[in-house]
Order: structure tokens, then C-alpha cells, then sequence
């Protein structure tokens, strides 16, 4: 990184950045219950706290890989400023939850492009097709209630054992699963992977380089611009 670059940027905040990735995580879990919550008369909502649980791993992988905006990132790259990391958003998140939260790689690219990406642009989670392969979604407080729902419709048989962040198989002869995902399970497996020992946060506290990324981020945040058309 150039000289003159580290001269203008923010120094690291340990409490400032602390407090606010800890803010984050118990935000998500106060909406995840209100998300879930028994009101009489209204469906749980769990389309919000998706998109809001996958707009938190993206802010937190930001941190880690120090941008969110690619153009802003190859933009510094051109200028010799930043780091060499030509990845995709969707690589990025799931390089986070596979290197914090244990998830395997191929499931946290499908969750990206469900619960991210289809979510955010067409206003509802689809099917994806990966070549013979056909992805449904399926999502649920906790995987108690995703399996009982599944038995009760007979996507699944009794026997069928299913866990969060799994593939299961419903097509019979044809390449069809349904992608499940508990969001009580991914919010507790995100304050574990961040928080827990060894996490994200205990890594950013002790690492140099994960402190610049914080940083390039953190300033990347406050040079967002809106160009009216």
C-alpha cells in the first residue's frame, strides 16, 4: 500500500469497531424474534430478517476483505493502493462464512444467491438451476419446525433426517433439493463465528492487516456518492 495512502487514512478504533459489529449481531437477533414472534392474525416474516441477516454477513465480510463496492476496490487496485483481491461479492460472502462459520463453500454460494441476491432484486427467494441440478429454498425459525412442516407436507419421509445449511434431495429420478436454512441456527452460528473464541472479531484485534482492511472499508462507507440522472 502506498505511503501517502496510509497517511490519510483512519487510524484503527478497537472500541468504536467492537462495539459496533457487537451492536450488529444482537440488532439481527432482536429481529430474528420479532421475525418469528406469534401475532394472532399475521404469518412469520421471514423474508426481512433474510435479506437483513445476509446484508450483515456482507458488511461483515467487507470489513474482513477491506471493500464492498468493486469498482471502488479495482479502482485503488489500478492506482497500486490496495490489495490484489479480484473477487466476486458472492465469493467474498462465502469465503467468510466458510473460513468463520465452517459452511461449505458450494451451500454458501447457493444461500448467497437466494437469500442476497434473488431476494434483494425480484422480491422474493427463487429456484436456481446449476446445470442438471434444480435448487429450491426452504426457510424456518429452527430446523424443529422446517422438518415438521416438510413431514407434514410430505416433501420429506418420517425418516428423512435434515439439518441447517443442507441440501436435500426431494426430486426422486430428477436433480431436485431444497436448499434448508434455519435462521436461528445461521444467527447463532454467526455470533460463534464472530464473537466466539478464535472468531472474526478476536482476529481482527490481533491481526495488522485485517485492521487496514477494516479501515479501507470503513473509510469505502464514507465516500459513497449519489450522481442524480
Amino acid at each position: 500500500m502506498a505511503q501517502n495512502q496510509l497517511n490519510t487514512m483512519k487510524s484503527f478504533d478497537c472500541d468504536s469497531i467492537s462495539n459496533s459489529i457487537k451492536g450488529r449481531i444482537r440488532s439481527l437477533e432482536n429481529d430474528a424474534v420479532r421475525a418469528f414472534a406469534p401475532v394472532q392474525g399475521l404469518d412469520p416474516s421471514p423474508f426481512p430478517i433474510a435479506m437483513y441477516a445476509f446484508a450483515t454477513i456482507d458488511c461483515l465480510s467487507s470489513y474482513w476483505a477491506g471493500w464492498n463496492d468493486g469498482k471502488i476496490r479495482d479502482a485503488k487496485r489500478i492506482k497500486g493502493l490496495f490489495i490484489n483481491d479480484g473477487r466476486s461479492q458472492t465469493k467474498r460472502i462465502a469465503d467468510f462464512l466458510e473460513s468463520f462459520l465452517g459452511y461449505q463453500q458450494l451451500n454458501s454460494q447457493i444461500a448467497t444467491a437466494i437469500w442476497r441476491h434473488k431476494l434483494m432484486h425480484t422480491a422474493e427467494p427463487r429456484r436456481l438451476r446449476s446445470g442438471a441440478d434444480l435448487y429450491h429454498w426452504c426457510i424456518g425459525h429452527d430446523i424443529g419446525a422446517i422438518t415438521n412442516k416438510l413431514r407434514s407436507e410430505r416433501l420429506i419421509a418420517e425418516s428423512t433426517k435434515i439439518s441447517h445449511w443442507s441440501t436435500c434431495k426431494v426430486g426422486g429420478s430428477i436433480a431436485e433439493y431444497l436448499f434448508i436454512m434455519s435462521v436461528q441456527d445461521l444467527i447463532t452460528d454467526l455470533r460463534r463465528g464472530v464473537l466466539g473464541s478464535n472468531g472474526y472479531l478476536e482476529r481482527l484485534m490481533n491481526s495488522r492487516e485485517l485492521q487496514t482492511n477494516c479501515v479501507e472499508f470503513s473509510d469505502e462507507c464514507d465516500s459513497y456518492q449519489f450522481n442524480p440522472i
